[in-house]
């Protein structure tokens, strides 16, 4: 996972420099899997969720998380 970061770094002591077609390709957007973003929508966010929503309980949350004590009722 660091060799991107790395690479991008020796890049920089060799020429003391960033140049823009380096740092274009470092810069660029990951994509995700079709895959990946399904499990995520359909999985992850409920695992996700519970996870928060215990830790607020062991915290003694008193109200839900999704609470919206600025909003006018």
């Amino acid at each position: 996972m660091a060799a991107h970061y790395e690479k991008m770094g020796r890049t920089f002591a060799e020429k003391e420099t960033f140049y823009k077609e380096e740092v274009n390709e470092f810069d660029a957007p990951e994509y995700f899997s079709e895959k990946d973003i399904r499990l995520y929508k359909y999985i992850g966010r409920w695992i996700q969720k519970a996870l928060f929503t215990y830790i607020a309980k062991k915290n003694d949350c008193k109200k839900p998380l999704d609470d919206k004590p600025y909003q006018e009722k």
